[in-house]
């Protein structure tokens, strides 16, 4: 039998070996046991010497970086564990299933990784873990790690959506932008679709921050949503505008008199709530009866209109 700190692999006269490194025997061994902390994988040979998991990577840090991606970098372990088959290995548990790792998100040895397909304007943990053939034998993660925190730049979103101007045949709206994208706008994209048929949608294209349709399908809620794109790439879209483009003399409801005196007459609407905010004025037309190529045509911001250019005893027909 051999004695302590040697081992032998077979019954026999033949000669005991020293145990390898980071490992000692009682005494009548086959094979030499690891100190605490140190394994032998079962691909190693008795004869090596018992190895460690490696320390963490060093220096981990943002090589470059895009609105969409991340590349790090990093220096390798100070200790390797006595071991030459390190490895990395990268957790980021709130990155989504789209995003890819290049070259890979395990067993790889460079010391750089691309994260790509990140969400915009929005933070992550990313660890990166030292890994090699010893690092899962024991009872307790073994694995060390460097961590980094990725902020993602957020391109800006289009704000204050509106309609500016709306008639029987046209729609304007327009839309402000926040100050991290003053000047780096190359021009915005208009996406708009009847509600409930985005199926149907389109895509217009301008530099200015309004837009104007013409051809569009009347009683119909059309959705509009506005994005900037940028040479980092496109913004995000901006909060849907519902926009109810009705039909001409059928939005507004309960024109109706409200007073009438020997030189005026006063008349009032109601107007639906859907539409009440869109509204940037309204046309009265008015006429004798029957005599509508006498008509007569005037604005108003206000809900009622007097007026005082009409012919007494005579019946009068309004359109709002």
């Amino acid at each position: 039998a051999c004695p302590s700190d040697q081992y032998k692999w077979s019954e026999g006269e033949g000669p005991c070996s020293p145990c390898p490194n980071y490992s000692y025997s009682n005494g009548a061994a086959a094979e030499c046991t690891c100190h605490t902390g140190y394994f032998r994988s079962p691909r190693d040979d008795k004869s090596e010497p018992c190895t460690k998991p490696p320390s963490e990577p060093r220096n981990l840090r943002i090589h470059t970086q895009t609105p969409t991606s991340v590349t790090l970098t990093w220096e390798p372990p100070s200790d390797l564990g006595g071991r030459a088959d390190l490895n990395y290995r990268v957790v980021c548990d709130t990155c989504g299933g789209s995003v890819t790792y290049v070259p890979a998100w395990r067993n790889f040895n460079s010391t750089r990784v691309t994260l790509n397909n990140l969400d915009r304007g929005k933070t992550y943990t990313i660890m990166l873990y030292s890994e090699n053939g010893v690092t899962n034998l024991g009872q307790d993660d073994s694995a060390k790690f460097s961590s980094i925190m990725v902020v993602t730049q957020s391109i800006g979103k289009v704000m204050n959506v509106r309609v500016v101007s709306m008639g029987p045949k046209m729609l304007t709206i327009a839309w402000d932008i926040p100050s991290s994208l003053e000047g780096k706008v190359t021009e915005f994209q208009v996406r708009f679709f009847p509600k409930d048929l985005e199926r149907m949608a389109l895509t217009k294209y301008t530099q200015a921050r309004n837009f104007t349709l013409t051809e569009f399908m009347r009683m119909t809620d059309y959705v509009f949503m506005v994005r900037g794109d940028t040479n980092l790439g496109l913004g995000e879209y901006s909060d849907p505008l519902l926009v109810p483009t009705g039909s001409h003399g059928s939005t507004i409801v309960g024109v109706k008199r409200l007073s009438v005196g020997a030189k005026h007459v006063t008349i009032g609407w109601d107007v639906p709530a859907s539409i009440k905010s869109l509204v940037l004025q309204y046309q009265v037309t008015y006429y004798p009866r029957s005599q509508r190529e006498n008509e007569i045509t005037k604005n108003t911001q206000a809900q009622n209109l007097t007026i005082t250019d009409f012919m007494l005893d005579t019946d009068y027909e309004f359109l709002v």
